[in-house]
């Protein structure tokens, strides 16, 4: 059951998170490189929003319809989700979204190396990995870890509410990363 002051707009909400990105396009796509560049570390040169409906591969399949939708420098499909809600599945879901936007491209004869990349970001207000303490997590990353089978698909999960909680170590916004300050915000 939702709470009163739960219902206020701001950032967390989906319909907001959209506007901010749509109400004057290319800020949007500025606040959309900012944000895509703080959670991944890689160069956002150019951005160009994509329709957000993503329908399956067949007709019993689960239809998608995405918070927000760019190709980002021509060459890979992002995916920013904005998740208020704790939902039973989500690491499912967030795989889901990601092979849908990987599988559904134009690429018929084309070499399986070249498809576009596709890469998914949710932003939860909600903890998904409740026994972790860290609030950042990717899948499908290259880290000291191993080697990935792939990076033609990608899954980020930024944990809001973990995150906001390790910011009380830090008094001045000067000390705090790209993606602290989007937290933030």
């Amino acid at each position: 059951k939702m709470k009163k002051n739960e219902y206020r707009l701001n950032l967390r909400n989906d319909y907001v998170f959209k506007v901010l990105h749509y109400f004057d396009e290319e800020k949007g796509k500025e606040f959309f490189a900012s944000l895509v560049e703080a959670i991944t570390d890689e160069r956002v040169l150019h951005v160009e929003f994509e329709p957000t409906d993503l329908y399956s591969i067949n007709p019993d399949g689960k239809d998608v319809r995405l918070d927000l939708c760019a190709r980002v420098n021509t060459e890979t499909a992002v995916d920013l989700e904005m998740q208020v809600y704790r939902m039973h599945g989500m690491p499912e879901r967030i795989a889901y979204y990601n092979a849908l936007q990987y599988v559904t491209q134009n690429n018929k004869g084309e070499a399986y190396d070249v498809f576009t990349r596709s890469r998914s970001i949710f932003l939860c207000q909600h903890d998904v990995f409740p026994k972790l303490n860290y609030y950042v997590h990717h899948f499908l990353w290259r880290d000291d870890k191993g080697m990935p089978l792939t990076f033609a698909m990608q899954s980020h999960i930024i944990e809001m509410s973990k995150g906001l909680k390790n910011f009380n170590d830090k008094k001045e916004l000067s000390e705090l990363s790209m993606l602290e300050k989007w937290i933030l915000f």
